[in-house]
């Protein structure tokens, strides 16, 4: 079952981008925090809406500083925000939203730094991440403790993994893909020709990576094949994509099988 959410009523929209989905510790209310872009430069605009209820809210965009950011320092943030290209998913944690955008400098902090949204106070801050991780980061759960992956080198072979304890990181440890040999030969298989092509057994890079549990990972290294390892870089087994499937992405988000009551009607 799902249910339809209205969207913001602004004038001449061209985008409205949902980037965010919430629980609101004191009131136990699930939100949408939603942006919106319309034609005119410098006038995106920041949107929350309570699940079960039709009101949208407009918030205005505060940050955590001495000053409040310009028009065009808050219409840069929120359009970095929603563009994909920019930020990957939001990951909710201790009741705020954070980011971590592929270079920060684009929406107004400093290259490496973590965008946060404190969804009770309803404001912005910036907040440093590991620094030497400067390559393809990403922020994920790791059962129920905000972490952080990233490379090291442009090469995207080694991995480290950093968890944060009241936004302070510790190092947790470092995965050498370009280590890993697969135990058999992998095949694609062309829908064509019905050719069987056989791949490279070594792992020479990494897309994505993904938590199991404690102490095991999957690691993705193309679009067809993801692996299993252990957190001392052991290969473990091989998940390969369905027959009838062209390509297969890994997914940070979990699936409840309710969350809130829907209206019927």
């Amino acid at each position: 079952m799902h249910a339809l959410l209205p969207q913001p009523h602004v004038e001449h929209a061209l985008y409205n981008t949902i980037i965010g989905f919430y629980q609101h510790l004191p009131t136990q209310e699930y939100r949408v925090l939603w942006v919106s872009e319309p034609w005119h430069p410098y006038k995106s605009s920041l949107h929350v809406l309570t699940v079960g209820s039709n009101v949208m809210r407009h918030i205005s965009v505060r940050m955590q500083t001495l000053s409040p950011p310009s028009m065009e320092q808050e219409h840069q943030l929120l359009k970095g925000l929603r563009s994909k290209s920019c930020c990957p998913p939001s990951v909710l944690h201790r009741g705020s939203l954070h980011w971590c955008p592929y270079d920060a400098n684009e929406i107004g902090g400093h290259s490496t730094y973590i965008i946060v949204f404190d969804t009770e106070a309803e404001s912005f801050r910036w907040v440093s991440s590991p620094t030497k991780l400067c390559h393809h980061r990403k922020l994920f759960d790791m059962n129920g403790t905000l972490a952080l992956w990233g490379s090291l080198t442009p090469s995207l072979t080694a991995m480290d993994v950093w968890a944060m304890q009241d936004y302070v990181w510790s190092f947790k440890y470092r995965i050498d893909v370009s280590t890993l040999e697969v135990s058999r030969q992998l095949y694609s298989t062309s829908c064509k020709k019905k050719k069987r092509t056989p791949l490279d057994s070594t792992v020479q890079w990494l897309n994505d990576m993904v938590v199991l549990n404690d102490r095991e990972l999957l690691i993705m290294f193309n679009s067809k094949h993801v692996m299993r390892c252990d957190i001392d870089g052991n290969f473990l087994g091989m998940v390969n994509i369905g027959k009838r499937q062209y390509c297969m992405m890994l997914n940070h988000c979990c699936l409840k099988e309710s969350i809130i009551p829907i209206p019927s009607n």
